[in-house]
């Protein structure tokens, strides 16, 4: 209900007929988009990618972290990728560096 909304909408079904299950708002931003090649997966810590103009980019996995793989959705310390994989991720930065909020796998 809100313009602007940044959010996650996790669904089933096919490209032609998907049903929105849930939704998760991420909050008020600022966010950054990022899509690359995983160099450094740590679990339930942390994924460096490397982005397209080359530079590599750390950001912190949490608990709260939607992970998209081939199978579905899961939280961040259960979401798995692998060096060379390419993903998106969408991440808010603080004091403390880049979280990510959602990683996908392409």
């Amino acid at each position: 209900k809100k313009t602007g909304a940044y959010v996650v909408v996790l669904y089933y079904g096919s490209d032609q007929d998907r049903t929105a299950v849930a939704l998760k708002n991420l909050g008020a931003g600022p966010f950054t988009s990022v899509t690359g090649s995983v160099v450094k997966f740590d679990g339930k810590r942390s994924i460096a990618v490397s982005d397209e103009s080359g530079a590599t980019q750390n950001f912190k996995i949490t608990q709260d972290t939607i992970g998209e793989g081939y199978m579905g959705a899961v939280d961040g310390y259960k979401f798995q990728a692998s060096k060379g994989d390419k993903v998106r991720i969408v991440a808010s930065k603080d004091d403390s560096g880049l979280t990510a909020l959602f990683v996908r796998l392409m």
